[in-house]
């Protein structure tokens, strides 16, 4: 398992997440994973790339973006590769 990049004495994964708008009706069965993943093995700090109406700065989730992990519904072949290297060196 990969060492989360943070500074926070807490441990806690960084990780991105970008979906498409139509697929907000499968969020709540996501969301749910990630809650019993919480619950059981450790806490997340995760990064939207989704309008926010301009509440949040905006977060770019692409190949250069810098956490633990990503959850997409498609990545380009630079994000696989960029999460495969990151996944080796763990």
């Amino acid at each position: 398992m990969p060492t989360p990049k943070t500074t926070n004495p807490v441990v806690r994964f960084r990780v991105g997440i970008r979906l498409p708008d139509w697929a907000s009706s499968l969020n709540s069965r996501l969301f749910e994973g990630l809650l019993d993943f919480q619950r059981t093995a450790g806490s997340m700090e995760l990064h939207f790339d989704q309008p926010s109406g301009g509440d949040l700065p905006p977060v770019v989730i692409d190949e250069s973006w810098n956490g633990d992990g990503l959850i997409v519904y498609r990545h380009t072949k630079r994000e696989a590769q960029h999460g495969k290297g990151a996944a080796s060196r763990s």
